[in-house]
């Protein structure tokens, strides 16, 4: 049976675990699909929450069921295709790993982060507006099926190396406002810069 991961929170006890919230799913009846009571997996450490017979395993990710959420190494299984809005905002990471059956992600989904490394996997064309605003990534490498950038995507963003993939032809509105890049590489298929791209950013290298 499906189940929705709704949120992870620090277990009192033994800080380094979480205690996973989470739903089953019932049977869609034509519109209508039934949500089981929120349930409960106490002291669960962070490399098990996948996986294992106490595990999420089948399952969909809330919104927000990262968000605030301070963790070592986190990999998102294979079968996970979305990662909703504000799923990691304000999360502090060092390495995540996302599966290569991601195709959409949500608005703000990274926004006030802290990663250290984050590649976005081929598969997803779309980055939503605020994806990454204000977040702090070390690495970040975004794929090369990558064909649309929304609105203030990176504004106020701090990110060391960021090459934008050569189907991206549109930068949007404020894409960039405020942000702080050590180099920024754009594609030489570029044809459209919004307004205020980089109203206020702080780019040593812009290529």
């Amino acid at each position: 049976m499906k189940k929705i991961l709704k949120k992870i929170v620090k277990n009192e006890k033994n800080p380094e675990n979480v205690d996973v919230y989470y739903k089953f799913i019932g049977k869609e009846f034509g519109s209508f699909r039934y949500l089981f009571p929120e349930k409960k997996l106490s002291n669960v450490p962070i490399k098990d929450i996948f996986k294992g017979q106490t595990a999420i395993e089948d399952i969909e990710i809330d919104k927000r069921a990262f968000a605030g959420a301070e963790i070592d190494t986190l990999v998102i299984p294979g079968g996970v295709t979305a990662i909703p809005d504000a799923c990691f905002r304000a999360s502090k990471i060092t390495t995540l790993t996302l599966p290569s059956t991601l195709s959409t992600i949500g608005i703000e989904a990274f926004a006030e982060a802290a990663i250290d490394i984050l590649a976005i996997p081929e598969g997803v064309t779309a980055l939503p507006k605020y994806c990454f605003r204000a977040a702090n990534i070390t690495t970040l490498q975004l794929p090369s099926t990558l064909s649309t950038i929304d609105i203030s995507a990176f504004a106020g963003a701090e990110i060391d190396t960021l090459e934008i993939p050569g189907g991206v032809t549109a930068i949007p509105d404020a894409c960039f406002k405020a942000s702080k890049i050590n180099k920024l590489q754009l594609p030489s298929a570029l044809s459209t810069i919004g307004i205020r791209t980089f109203a206020g950013a702080e780019i040593d290298t812009l290529e």
